[in-house]
């Protein structure tokens, strides 16, 4: 935005067609020369978002093979201890959380691919099946037992006897349960992580389950918890980047649930998890 001031010896000058003229020149000199400078902050930002796209489609789709061979390995194991049923069980329970990974990568793949739509209603609805949460509990304390033997952890898993049914977004809530066990285990050294599971939960007038996810170790600061939903930097150090607890929040506030985070009575951490029984849909 500016001025354009002009200055002429004859008022009849005012209205020439030269005047005119050179008014559309420098208006149009100066709209050139701010689009060169818009060009010029967009053009490298553009440039890095399609090279960094890029990188990540090709590391999405070499990432499928390694899972593909890993996959097939676990088939051949499977037919292998097909005579130990807590083996066949250990078996499948890895290859279900490949199967959870490889549909990951499917989203990312979908996120990163110019011109695909996000997921319908109708696509979302088809993953918000029927399934035994105790069954699923199960299984992701068992696929979690090595990090807890090697942590020195006594892992507890306490259902009902029965089913414990829900409907919602069954990968969803594995990654959910994933997050935050593997929170707790990675929290101390030969401490104690309880995963319960509890039916027949009320909560602002729905009715729901629980998964509470429990520890006895040095407990989480009060400052993390209280930016919970915020990306934050790990205390753990390695490879962790500090954002499973943000995305526990995200997860669970998109199944239409609530999560509760409390110091232990003594020591550690508990989770409390409430899910409904049939997830909302947005």
């Amino acid at each position: 935005v500016g001025v354009l001031l002009y200055g002429v010896d004859d008022e009849a000058d005012a209205d020439s067609e030269t005047l005119i003229g050179q008014y559309a020149h420098e208006l149009a000199f100066s709209c050139r020369t701010l689009d060169a400078r818009a060009r010029a902050l967009t053009d490298p930002l553009t440039l890095f978002r399609e090279r960094t796209e890029a990188k990540l489609r090709e590391l999405v789709h070499e990432a499928n093979n390694p899972l593909s061979i890993v996959q097939n390995y676990l088939h051949i194991l499977e037919l292998t201890v097909s005579d130990r049923a807590q083996a066949v069980d250990q078996v499948r329970a890895m290859g279900a959380e490949l199967r959870r990974v490889s549909d990951l990568i499917a989203r990312m793949r979908r996120a990163t691919e110019e011109g695909v739509p996000a997921e319908d209603a109708e696509a979302i609805r088809k993953r918000h099946e029927l399934f035994d949460l105790s069954a699923l509990l199960a299984r992701l304390t068992e696929v979690h037992r090595g990090l807890a033997g090697e942590r020195g952890a006594e892992l507890l898993l306490i259902v009902p006897p029965g089913p414990l049914m829900v409907q919602s977004d069954a990968d969803q809530v594995a990654q959910i349960v994933t997050n935050v066990l593997k929170n707790a285990l990675e929290s101390g050294r030969g401490h104690q992580v309880r995963v319960e599971g509890i039916g027949a939960a009320f909560r602002d007038g729905r009715e729901g389950v629980y998964v509470v996810v429990s520890d006895t170790g040095p407990g989480i600061p009060r400052e993390v918890i209280a930016r919970l939903g915020q990306p934050q930097p790990s205390t753990k150090g390695g490879d962790h980047m500090g954002v499973g607890l943000q995305v526990v929040q995200r997860l669970v506030a998109a199944l239409g649930g609530s999560i509760d985070v409390r110091p232990g009575t003594e020591q550690g951490t508990s989770f409390g998890i409430f899910l409904p029984l049939t997830a909302e849909l947005a």
